[in-house]
């Protein structure tokens, strides 16, 4: 490091006055950012997919206009989609403001997002005076494993990144603010909070984190020790700024912090006390969340599985989570959720997760890295479990981007720290040779990875590569067949996805949508009647049989599907323009309006 030191131009270094700490750490920093994007510059080249891709961009009209005093004040009145996510919506406005509908400026924005957040988490662990090559260790993980890759090459995830952002940036404020606590110090931490939650509900989970950090690494919950207070680290160069403040035995050596905790530690009830603000968020975000959910009629797929199904899920997810983190294999977009689980694997995943779960708890003194770790994955993750039932998914790779920086946590501890000594050399180079092959098989594997958000039939196709029964896949291979005026294909895709699930209701729909658009009525009646078969409120495929009624003559049975379609869906407009068009036709009274 001297000698790249003085390689450096005098000039430039007496100018700016850097340390040696401090440059390590800034060309840390920059080749971090330059690793993030190496898998991810091939999206530039990538095109939107049908898949949320079409609600959040190129298919909604408020996003397409662009960024306007209008649609920013839309962003954060509008529930489309199920959430209030404002921030969400206004990063697709000014990014169709800033290239229109090119898809590889927003997959240029999602790059860059993600760059932040792997910056963002190193400067964040540093902050809390972990070793630099322990942080670095870290954010090179977060920013190469291929689980990360739908969250970065898929656009509509942009929200992911964006919620991850703030909530991390929350966190690294809330550093300084834990070493001296005022006013001052916590509202950038609400805020920043706060932004989170408007990109994402999934940020709910921080005040449990930050109780988590509280014990480590930044050790404030007090017990009696003699060892004293940790110093204040500076952001970048991790030297000591409290002048007659040192580390405990062998943690100056290291840069980590001390393994017990600080003497200047909060008592819990303190703890708990400070985080009731952020609480309330989370609270207040969950329940906003509930009535979005409830006014896009998403709600109607809460809790539809038996709820002995879903925690069996939850636990299986847990395991199937970890095992990916370890040996990323078998991705895909969409994880159908079974109709059951084998009894075995239910109690194996749960066993294990209760015995991890005890192991945390048990050396928490001894590794407290283990503890904060694991607690960080299983706390993050439980929200989007599906305990509380939101789609039909059993788990997501997108969920996992924040909850692996807990698992990141403990691989990058569980590595020994070596002394500079000649007897352990030969084990630190090995250690270090180890993690450079690991980083380099993570890069390959995530440029691979985010390959498949190339289009709609790259994507669809792999996944029905890895599973052969993805009936969302099928469906989805439908549709894009659909856009491209494949129809005979896009009705194979169809009867695959309702061959792979008999109840899945939108492929027959479609189905039927494409055989009346070509006047095939009686194929058009047999699959709207198949979808009825499935879903008996369907009112979409009462709508479908109403303009098939309308197109053979037949206005009372048009009359009747139509007052089904109101039944089921009093607000379908269109419906009631047709129930008011046949009974013109009929010289019959009008509807009413509503």
């Amino acid at each position: 490091m001297k000698k790249f030191m003085s390689s450096l131009p005098g000039r430039y270094l007496s100018g700016l006055h850097l340390s040696e700490s401090t440059v390590v750490t800034l060309v840390v920093l920059l080749a971090l950012v330059v690793l993030s994007s190496i898998p991810y510059l091939q999206t530039l080249r990538f095109d939107f997919v049908n898949y949320d891709d079409d609600i959040y961009l190129f298919s909604n009209e408020m996003v397409v206009r662009g960024l306007t005093a209008d649609t920013a004040i839309r962003a954060f009145t509008t529930l489309y989609t199920g959430n209030w996510h404002p921030l969400t919506w206004l990063i697709h406005l000014a990014g169709v403001s800033l290239f229109g509908l090119w898809a590889g400026g927003h997959h240029l924005i999602n790059v860059l997002l993600h760059a932040a957040n792997v910056a963002l988490l190193f400067l964040l662990f540093r902050a809390m005076a972990v070793n630099v090559w322990r942080s670095a260790f870290i954010a090179a993980l977060f920013a190469l494993h291929p689980m990360n890759a739908e969250s970065v090459a898929w656009v509509s995830e942009s929200k992911g990144l964006l919620c991850t952002f703030f909530y991390l940036l929350a966190m690294w404020f809330y550093v300084p603010y834990s070493k001296k606590p005022s006013f001052n110090g916590y509202l950038p931490v609400f805020v920043s909070f706060a932004f989170a939650l408007m990109a994402k509900p999934m940020a709910i989970t921080l005040p449990f984190v930050l109780l988590l950090v509280d014990y480590w690494p930044l050790r404030r919950v007090n017990r009696k020790s003699e060892t004293p207070e940790l110093p204040v680290i500076s952001v970048i160069s991790g030297v000591s700024e409290s002048p007659g403040v040192s580390y405990a035995p062998g943690a100056y050596r290291t840069g980590e912090p001390a393994e017990e905790p600080v003497s200047g530690g909060k008592g819990l009830v303190f703890l708990l006390m400070e985080k009731v603000p952020l609480a309330a968020l989370s609270v207040a975000d969950s329940i906003v969340t509930y009535y979005a959910q409830k006014a896009w009629n998403a709600d109607s797929a809460f809790n539809v599985l038996p709820l002995k199904l879903r925690i069996a899920n939850a636990f299986l997810s847990y395991a199937k989570y970890v095992g990916k983190a370890f040996y990323p294999s078998g991705m895909e977009f969409f994880y159908p959720m079974p109709g059951s689980f084998p009894a075995w694997k239910v109690i194996s995943s749960v066993a294990a997760i209760s015995i991890i779960s005890s192991l945390a708890l048990i050396t928490a003194r001894r590794r407290p890295y283990l503890f904060t770790g694991w607690f960080w994955f299983i706390a993050t993750l439980t929200p989007v479990l599906g305990i509380v039932q939101v789609g039909t998914q059993a788990m997501a790779d997108r969920y996992a981007y924040l909850p692996f920086i807990g698992l990141f946590t403990i691989i990058s501890f569980a590595i020994p720290a070596f002394p500079p000594k000649k007897s352990a050399a030969l084990t630190l180079k090995v250690s270090v040779a180890a993690s450079v092959a690991i980083l380099i098989i993570l890069a390959m594997l995530s440029t691979k990875q985010a390959g498949y958000w190339k289009n709609s039939f790259e994507l669809f196709s792999h996944a029905t590569d890895v599973d052969e029964g993805n009936y969302v896949a099928f469906y989805n291979l439908g549709t894009a067949s659909a856009m491209q005026g494949m129809n005979d294909d896009a009705i194979g895709y169809y009867e695959k996805a309702v061959a792979a699930k008999p109840d899945y209701t939108l492929p027959y729909l479609n189905m039927g949508s494409l055989f009346l658009n070509q006047k095939r009525l009686q194929e058009a009646t047999h699959y709207f009647e198949k979808a009825l078969e499935a879903d008996h409120g369907e009112y979409r495929a009462y709508y479908g049989l109403a303009s098939i009624s309308m197109a053979m003559g037949r206005e009372d049975d048009a009359i009747r599907y139509f007052e089904e379609v109101l039944k089921a869906n009093p607000d379908f407009e269109p419906a009631r323009r047709g129930l008011a068009e046949v009974k013109e036709r009929l010289k019959r009274p009008e509807v009413p309006d509503k």
